[in-house]
């Protein structure tokens, strides 16, 4: 009985994961361009390198992984599909408490769920682009006409994870 009290006792201290809280996204407009600033709850744990990287499981038919490369050292990644007509797909992932500058015109955001966090869905006129946040920034970038807003948020939900640390 002590053991098992002692053990909740114990785990119960161990601050959740960032995604666990209330993570803010809080976009801003100025001078015509458009800013995201993410900001986990106070209090929570969350990496401050990539410690794991992503990619996406469901891509429309014929698109294949062009790039892929980190920038700022273990920061930030990205990775790049194109299909044979020339569009693309990026997929951005960032860490927290982090600024993000966003290529959506006017579009306003709509708040969605992809799986069981929180994003913003901007349907701008030549593109798509989703930020949400999980222990980590991503975003989703589409430039295919072809693709609909549904398709970009079940792309999101079918992220899986490629490797911990450094490719």
């Amino acid at each position: 009985f002590m053991m098992a009290a002692m053990l909740v006792f114990f785990t119960g201290m161990a601050k959740p994961p960032a995604s666990a809280g209330q993570t803010k996204i809080i976009i801003e407009s100025h001078n015509g361009r458009h800013h995201a600033s993410i900001h986990p709850q106070m209090g929570y744990v969350y990496p401050e390198i990539l410690e794991q990287r992503f990619t996406l499981s469901l891509l429309p038919e014929g698109y294949t992984l062009t790039e892929q490369w980190d920038r700022w050292s273990d920061l930030e990644s990205y990775t790049t599909w194109t299909n044979p007509q020339g569009n693309k797909i990026v997929l951005m992932q960032d860490t927290l408490n982090t600024g993000l500058e966003l290529n959506v015109d006017s579009a306003p955001g709509k708040s969605v769920r992809v799986g069981r966090y929180r994003g913003q869905l901007f349907v701008c006129q030549e593109h798509i682009v989703l930020l949400w946040t999980t222990d980590y920034t991503l975003m989703l970038e589409v430039y295919d006409p072809k693709v609909t807003p549904e398709q970009v948020l079940a792309m999101a939900a079918g992220l899986v994870e490629v490797s911990a640390g450094r490719p």
